[in-house]
């Protein structure tokens, strides 16, 4: 019969020992994994908001596999993806945003005409780019100084009609508006809405050239998609307390914002009702985790219908059916935790798991491409992190 008393530590054999040992040290290591581990499902997950089921979180309901587009401070320009292509295919992308050569990409909304044989001359090269997998991509358009709105815009307009229609000659994807004013103020209330007006009648106006330009735009590109990086809701002063109360920080940017989300409710107003796509940027750099990116989703297809919207109310009922949901994320964003290739894995993956079709990665930290800027080389954990991103919803 065994002896059932316990062994003494004079008595276990060296075996045993080892044994012991090793079995220590793979405690250990799993100890350590799992500490890992949970800081990343913490921007994997997050916490439950309002009680919400996290076992209800599940990929969208897409039109195909979720898309990742690369844009950033390497912005290539044409030329660049003619010469790079090949290049840039290694790169674990679906897409990728460029501007047009010659500053063409900051003179469409300008009072300077620009003909389509200046667009088409432009854009034309591009069916000489070897593109065999990253075939989802966005043409930027920035927002830039057209006068006062309301001033006679028809440059403008034709200039936006004159670029889709190359654009789309070209079998490109979309068009991406950058509508963070970089070359001065382009949709900013004192600027461009003078002479004694009131904000009510300064908001309408802006809405109604959005819906011009968007019209614009479908002249020479019946389906298009307009990508724009703040929707309606930057105008919203609802938007910085929903997002607070959500886990994503937000400033209250609403009173600087009022033309510019006004004017980005007329553009996504114009596509109801027709073949074109309006997409809602989702640049809110804050969101994280799956549940921050579905309530996002939520607020991107409502934000915009507060009591004071001006969406036409027999187009309020399609709104949310018309919205396309997509996400900026960022590699330098200031949320915690910080910005790793860890955490930035976990988040691409939470967005593209909630997107309704597109996710755009925002980077400064690194050149992905070899264009020079930034002048550090993004670095391989970086660019597998991205991958494995990728792969983990295919």
């Amino acid at each position: 019969m065994r002896n059932s008393a316990p062994h003494t530590a004079h008595e276990r054999s060296p075996r045993r020992n080892t044994i012991i040992t090793r079995l220590a040290v793979i405690v250990a290591i799993a100890a350590t994994c799992l500490m890992a581990w949970t800081q990343v499902s913490t921007i994997m997950t997050g916490p439950p908001a309002g009680g919400s089921d996290q076992g209800a979180l599940t990929p969208a309901a897409l039109d195909g596999e979720p898309l990742l587009i690369k844009h950033g401070w390497d912005i290539p320009d044409i030329s660049f993806v003619v010469s790079n292509s090949t290049t840039m295919e290694q790169m674990p992308f679906d897409g990728v945003v460029m501007r047009m050569d010659d500053g063409l990409s900051s003179a469409v909304q300008s009072q300077e005409p620009v003909t389509h044989e200046a667009f088409r001359g432009t854009l034309a090269p591009l069916a000489d780019a070897d593109l065999t997998s990253m075939k989802h991509n966005f043409l930027i358009i920035y927002s830039t100084p057209a006068g006062d709105i309301f001033d006679n815009w028809s440059t403008p307009l034709s200039n936006y009609t004159n670029m889709a229609r190359a654009a789309n000659e070209a079998g490109l994807e979309g068009i991406f508006f950058d509508n963070e004013e970089y070359f001065g103020n382009a949709l900013d209330m004192d600027a461009n809405c003078a002479g004694g007006r009131t904000a009510d009648e300064c908001r309408t106006q802006a809405f109604h050239r959005g819906q011009q330009v968007l019209d614009a735009i479908r002249s020479g590109w019946p389906d298009a998609e307009i990508l724009i990086a703040h929707g309606p809701y930057v105008g919203e002063a609802e938007t910085s307390d929903y997002l607070d109360a959500h886990g994503m920080s937000f400033n209250d940017v609403s009173r600087t914002n009022v033309l510019r989300g006004a004017f980005a409710a007329g553009i996504a107003s114009a596509t109801v009702g027709n073949d074109a796509q309006y997409i809602d940027g989702g640049q809110v750099y804050s969101a994280r985790t799956l549940q921050n990116f579905t309530d996002l989703k939520s607020w991107q297809e409502e934000g915009s219908l507060t009591s004071g919207s001006l969406v036409p109310e027999d187009q309020r009922p399609q709104w949310a059916a018309s919205t396309s949901a997509a996400f900026g994320v960022y590699d330098a964003s200031a949320s915690s935790p910080p910005m790793n290739p860890g955490a930035w894995e976990a988040t691409l993956t939470n967005a593209l798991h909630a997107t309704d079709r597109y996710v755009w990665a925002y980077t400064e930290k690194h050149d992905w491409w070899g264009t020079g800027h930034p002048t550090s080389s993004v670095p391989d954990t970086w660019v597998a992190a991205t991958r494995q991103a990728r792969d983990t919803i295919r």
